[in-house]
Order: structure tokens, then C-alpha cells, then sequence
């Protein structure tokens, strides 16, 4: 299957889903957690270092995951 390039997701797509993307703290993970909150879902991250995890969290918040 292939989406047209000009393909956007509905809004809310995710709702009352719950992701856990592991290694959210960044990169990647961080740039699919946010991705996710974005499209509606309550995103869990995990990682190794602390202080980038609540880094990370303001990140997905402002994407529009909740707190």
C-alpha cells in the first residue's frame, strides 16, 4: 500500500491509545513519542538517564501529550 505524498493523518487518530516507545529520551523514540502525543495517544517513555527523560517529556507535552 502506498499513501499519497500529500497524505496528513486525522487528528485524534491515536486517541485512547497508549504507546510505549522504548529509548523516548531521544532521537528516534523521542521523535516518535512526539509524534504520537501528537496524533492523541498517551505516550510512556523509557530510558537510561533521568534528566533526559524529563527533558524529553516537556518535548512530548508541547507536542500535545498531556503532562
Amino acid at each position: 500500500m502506498t499513501l499519497p505524498s500529500d497524505y496528513r493523518p486525522p487528528p485524534g487518530l491515536l486517541r485512547e491509545r497508549v504507546i510505549l516507545v522504548a529509548g523516548g529520551s531521544r532521537g528516534l523514540g523521542l521523535a516518535c513519542a512526539e509524534a504520537f502525543a501528537a496524533l492523541g495517544a498517551r505516550v510512556v517513555i523509557t530510558g537510561r538517564d533521568p534528566d533526559r527523560l524529563e527533558r524529553a517529556c516537556a518535548a512530548i507535552a508541547a507536542a500535545g501529550g498531556a503532562e
